[in-house]
């Protein structure tokens, strides 16, 4: 979204065209959208958690032929001496930190030995999705069952994927797991999510 000097919304039409990000060193265009927003979307691949990516998003008012084109994957400046650069109208930036938000319940000793494959960790995100995630095997990613520490316990852990929380605030968990006696275990917690 657009703002004069005072903070107040500006209206894009006739003032900007397009806006582009620049994320690290990959560069995404958008239109403005019938509210003046310019959405982006961009997927982060191997980010360590601490990692600091700036963002940087422009907007343009467009003269003649755009100054950048995407041509087969890559993006190319056009410098034709015969057409004027396109103006920028405003520019603001920010640091995004990767973070991860490992999921660890403790489990009692159980009365018999666990039934690993009846466990099923649920995350549930406030859009009412639940993603429910089977302990892990050689071809499929999942929880590790650990244990028995000293008195007895176990650790579901859990690493989830950053769309599998909720963007803000809480992530509700919750765990349920059986023993070879049949006996049902909970375990659940709210993790912070920010």
């Amino acid at each position: 979204m657009l703002k004069d000097v005072w903070g107040r919304r500006v209206e894009p039409l006739g003032r900007a065209d397009y806006c582009t990000a620049t994320i690290g060193r990959d560069r995404v265009e958008a239109e403005p959208d019938a509210h003046g927003h310019f959405r982006f979307s961009y997927r982060f691949a191997d980010i360590r958690p601490a990692e600091q990516i700036k963002v940087t998003a422009t907007a343009y008012r467009q003269r003649e032929g755009r100054d950048f084109m995407k041509v087969r994957g890559e993006w190319l400046h056009s410098d034709s001496p015969f057409e004027q650069p396109d103006r920028k109208v405003a520019a603001d930036s920010l640091v995004l930190i990767g973070y991860e938000r490992p999921i660890r319940l403790t489990l009692p000793a159980p009365a018999a030995e666990w039934e690993p494959a009846t466990g099923v960790l649920r995350i549930r995100r406030d859009d009412g999705t639940v993603t429910s995630v089977f302990v892990e095997r050689g071809d499929r990613p999942g929880f590790r069952l650990s244990g028995p520490d000293a008195d007895g316990g176990h650790q579901v852990d859990y690493v989830p994927k950053g769309s599998e929380l909720n963007a803000t605030a809480t992530t509700p968990v919750d765990f349920v797991i059986y023993d070879t006696a049949e006996r049902k275990y909970e375990a659940g917690l709210i993790l912070d999510t920010p």
